[in-house]
């Protein structure tokens, strides 16, 4: 549903998620509008388990929220993916930002995907998704937007618990932080970033081209 001041209130939270199939059928969502800054979990959908969400476009949006923000979720958890879908706009957030999700976690990915979001907030932020956590994955996706913040990358910010992050495109012009800054992922614990392309051109501050992992 849409609140006058805070916009659209996104569709599953830590205590009620949503569970279910989504599909788009290819359709698109224009000038979704999300202002909840003390918010966690927000994005078109909030907090998903064991859930489905594809086909579908978020175009021109602008959101904002606190912790685990995204394009089309905030959290993906347990077996859930988005795939085949893409985001564009503004996406604002403290921690766990992301074009597509803040934080794909315990088995959870997204593929085939790809968002020209802006995307900037303190921590984890990445195109793609902000933190990739147990097990979980970004594949077949790309990001074209400005990135920024800390344990920032153009696909993630963080790769951690043997997940993986792998043929994907960082076609960013800029991604920008103090710390754990690279044109991929920010920053890679115990998993796999692989078979990944980036930008040549890609400028930023504290950036580090990450040879060894495209």
């Amino acid at each position: 549903g849409v609140d006058s001041s805070a916009g659209w209130n996104p569709i599953g939270d830590n205590t009620a998620k949503f569970t279910g199939i989504f599909s788009g059928n290819g359709n698109k969502i224009s000038g979704l509008w999300i202002n909840r800054t003390s918010t966690d979990y927000v994005g078109l959908f909030g907090y998903t388990q064991n859930a489905q969400i594809k086909n579908i476009g978020v175009e021109a949006s602008e959101i904002r929220g606190n912790i685990f923000v995204g394009g089309i979720a905030g959290i993906i958890y347990h077996s859930s993916s988005v795939a085949n879908s893409y985001s564009t706009g503004s996406i604002f957030g403290n921690t766990h930002v992301g074009g597509i999700a803040g934080n794909p976690y315990d088995n959870s990915n997204v593929t085939n995907s790809y968002s020209t979001a802006n995307v900037s907030g303190n921590n984890y932020v990445g195109g793609i998704a902000g933190y990739v956590y147990g097990s979980s994955s970004v594949t077949d996706s790309y990001s074209t937007g400005t990135i920024s913040g800390d344990y920032v990358g153009g696909i993630a910010g963080v790769v951690e618990s043997s997940s993986a992050v792998t043929n994907n495109a960082a076609i960013n012009p800029s991604v920008t932080g103090t710390s754990g800054v690279n044109r991929v992922v920010g920053y890679i614990y115990s998993s796999t970033v692989t078979n990944n392309f980036a930008l040549g051109s890609m400028s930023g501050k504290f950036l580090r081209r990450q040879r060894g992992n495209i």
